[in-house]
């Protein structure tokens, strides 16, 4: 993807916006509805958006902080890492998505593996992508129940295949790949999710200063078409899975009945937690806003060492989605606080 076209860094009279995101996350689908929607061409004043597609949340803040790219989709622990960077000084803006532990704080099981609780666990080998938010809930379960574990870092693909032909026994993952295993393959088994620990995931939007102080119309314009996309998946979910599906990545690996369910239909592994919330405003999500400003950081700077520093308070910034909300109410026929702000 070219890197001289980002908005965020020199502009240079580019009229180019480049979009890091995840084809294989359900929590940042919202991101998909955008591109295949090109929900952003009513919004955002730019005459091209370049999309990048990453498989995790490290690469992306890399981007953001070598200045590779403008704005990126990413799950909390990354997002959580970007904000506390002392290179760049980047933000989180927003939320893609949010829940109980039920998108990326995931426990699975491979088909005849002899684990049936979170402490059989102990002394065995649990595969996790690394650096990203299953890996912090991984690190939060050791805590929690005092277990040791050998952690092995596998990208998450390496992590679907393995799990399906049965070379590992335990995974830590998000959706919809491990759906994947679960529901379309028939490999596994979900073990156990965040809601069993009051642990919750999401994802997030990040933006670097430069792009929301230099190009404001631009990174407002983004948090618009965003909320119009969760409007779609919350109003219009079959139009949201069509746009979603176009995805050539994603329709290749997934079913659209897989997709279906991790968007639309419970797990109910550990009650009844919802399988997705289309939040956008972290602010006003008392657990997420902890998560993002609170435990997130500490946990991450205490118990993992994996940050330096806990991210000061103004690199979670939801006053320019506020601004984007307010006008959007006058643009739009529904709501946009509907889906910008929940009580």
């Amino acid at each position: 993807m070219a890197v001289s076209g980002c908005l965020g860094g020199a502009f240079g009279g580019s009229r180019t916006l480049t979009v890091d995101y995840h084809p294989y996350y359900s929590q940042a689908f919202s991101a998909l509805v955008i591109r295949h929607g090109e929900l952003w061409e009513e919004h955002v004043p730019v005459d091209e958006v370049e999309w990048h597609a990453v498989l995790q949340g490290a690469p992306t803040v890399n981007r953001l902080i070598s200045g590779d790219t403008d704005l990126g989709y990413m799950g909390d622990n990354p997002a959580i890492i970007s904000a506390a960077n002392t290179d760049t000084p980047l933000r989180v803006v927003g939320l893609s998505g949010y829940s109980m532990g039920q998108q990326g704080n995931l426990c699975v099981v491979a088909d005849g593996a002899d684990v049936d609780a979170p402490a059989d666990l102990d002394g065995r080998t649990v595969n996790v992508t690394q650096g990203t938010l299953s890996h912090r809930f991984l690190l939060a379960v050791i805590d929690a129940e005092g277990i040791d574990v050998e952690i092995r870092d596998q990208e998450i693909n390496a992590i679907v295949t393995n799990l399906r032909e049965g070379s590992i026994d335990v995974a830590f993952g998000w959706e919809p790949s491990m759906s994947r295993v679960v529901n379309q393959d028939g490999a596994g088994r979900y073990l156990f999710t965040g809601a069993a620990y009051e642990e919750p995931d999401l994802g997030a939007m990040v933006m670097p200063d430069s792009l929301i102080e230099e190009r404001p119309e631009v990174a407002k314009g983004w948090l618009k078409a965003e909320l119009e996309a969760k409007h779609v998946l919350e109003t219009e979910p079959e139009r949201a899975l069509d746009l979603g599906m176009r995805e050539e990545d994603l329709s290749r690996d997934l079913d659209r009945e897989t997709v279906h369910a991790t968007l639309y239909e419970d797990l109910n592994v550990d009650g009844d937690a919802a399988r997705q919330r289309f939040y956008t405003d972290f602010s006003t999500i008392e657990p997420a806003r902890e998560l993002l400003t609170e435990t997130g950081p500490a946990f991450l700077r205490e118990e993992a060492a994996v940050i330096d520093r806990e991210p000061p308070a103004d690199r979670f910034d939801s006053e320019l989605l506020a601004e984007a909300i307010a006008e959007l109410e006058d643009e739009v026929e529904w709501d946009p606080r509907q889906v910008g702000e929940r009580p």
